[in-house]
């Protein structure tokens, strides 16, 4: 990564993950938020061939996460948005069940993997 050999990170097994790799990367001063977020994000997008996703523009998906990232405590996910709905916010799950579902499920697509 500090030598620019990398253009994206993702993960299928914790995807989680990603959020703490975002703040270890910047944290260790190998390099700014923006970039790294860049990394896991529209990058990452851009690899699967999700054009919708990925970065925050007019006429996108609108997922994304607010995160608290005091020095004293590990990246903390504040709220969650996905589709441009509120999903949820400071430890409470903001839709009904149902509508929860159907915004995850309309935010993981599924990719064609004929080789």
């Amino acid at each position: 990564i500090q030598k620019g050999l990398v253009d994206m990170l993702a993960s299928d097994y914790y995807p989680a993950a990603m959020l703490h790799t975002v703040f270890k990367l910047v944290n260790e001063d190998i390099m700014p938020l923006c970039e790294a977020v860049k990394l896991v994000s529209h990058n990452a997008a851009r690899a699967a061939g999700l054009a919708d996703r990925g970065s925050l523009e007019l006429g996108k998906r609108a997922d994304f996460v607010v995160v608290d990232d005091r020095p004293s405590t590990m990246p903390r996910v504040r709220a969650t948005v996905a589709g441009g709905k509120l999903i949820f916010a400071d430890g409470t799950l903001k839709l009904d069940p149902l509508d929860m579902v159907n915004a995850v499920a309309t935010a993981v697509p599924v990719v064609n993997t004929k080789v």
